[in-house]
């Protein structure tokens, strides 16, 4: 064959293929990837969905195309984009040879290529922080199971199954509790503090458990909230709830007498009328105590050891 009549057929075959691909692209339009992405987003900034990962699928990107984080911050929102698969991606703010670039600002796509993309947010203070994922699915903090292996004498020890449900190593990960108290319909958090639990890497489809003990003075209805999050992993959120019989109760003190104070900055003058408790472990409990002895009365907590009323005259109770 000469080598005109090669050129003649490549330049006959290229036709076809840009034909194919055009009747390809009105039949079987791909989706829109911005408009994927956008709504991805909103998704992941819901409740339910944040610190976990929204999949949106492998993609095909045409060649020369450049997907920037501008387009998708609209309103009260950052973005980053983060390109993480090792056998598709350069290292960041770097370019190599048959490979994608990116930093936390765009990804460059240089030629036709099939890529899976995810998006993941969390929120910081008020402000939603979010990310998207080109190359693999990225590490995601996972709690497995929340299990209760201990409840005697006020003393009780839970067992957090942390995971990392992913082919990414996590790292950094932190385990952090909050205690609240009362029933299904109200919880009040009480202003207890615990140190968090860290694990510094959990392997890929691993899982790692921390175990907490946390001593009770007062019987009632716990709820104990737990949180784990992990370095570019997002977080996951689960809880427990268990009866307490601590065998002490908080009583109020009424052998006590209470005491009169005139509060500062009021108009018309207000006055504290403050009671007293015994047995009390939170300054809620003590003002719920008075609250139950004086039916009608309202009490604001102050102390585990002090509560009060307000009434609008320095003599008289409230």
């Amino acid at each position: 064959m000469k080598p005109f009549d090669i050129v003649v057929y490549a330049i006959a075959a290229l036709a076809l293929l840009l034909v194919f691909f055009g009747i390809y692209r009105v039949y079987f339009p791909q989706p829109n990837l911005s408009k994927e992405i956008s709504g991805a987003l909103e998704l992941a900034q819901t409740p339910m969905y944040l610190g976990k990962t929204v999949r949106i699928g492998s993609r095909t990107i045409m060649n020369e195309n450049t997907i920037s984080k501008t387009e998708f911050e609209r309103g009260k929102i950052s973005v980053a984009v983060e390109c993480n698969s090792p056998d598709k991606c350069c290292p960041m703010k770097e370019r190599c040879n048959g490979k994608i670039y990116w930093d936390y600002e765009r990804i460059e796509f240089k030629k036709i290529q099939s890529i899976e993309a995810n998006v993941r947010c969390i929120m910081n203070e008020t402000l939603p922080v979010c990310r998207i994922y080109f190359g693999e699915l990225p590490a995601q903090a996972e709690i497995k199971k929340v299990g209760l292996l201990e409840n005697k004498s006020g003393n009780v020890k839970i067992k957090v199954t942390a995971s990392n449900r992913s082919n990414k190593l996590l790292a950094f990960g932190v385990n952090s509790l909050r205690l609240y108290k009362g029933s299904e319909s109200q919880w009040a958090e009480l202003d207890r503090n615990f140190d968090s639990q860290e694990v510094k890497l959990i392997p890929p489809n691993n899982d790692y458990n921390f175990q907490w003990e946390i001593n009770f003075k007062m019987s009632g209805t716990y709820k104990a909230a737990f949180k784990f999050e992990g370095e570019n992993a997002g977080y996951d959120e689960n809880f427990l709830i268990f009866d307490i019989d601590a065998g002490q109760d908080c009583k109020t003190d009424a052998d006590k007498p209470s005491q009169t104070f005139a509060m500062v900055g009021t108009e018309p003058q207000k006055f504290q009328e403050m009671h007293y408790c015994t047995g009390c472990s939170q300054a809620y409990e003590c003002a719920s105590a008075w609250e139950t002895a004086m039916q009608g009365k309202n009490f604001e907590p102050f102390s585990s050891e002090q509560t009060y009323c307000i009434k609008d005259s320095y003599e008289g109770a409230c």
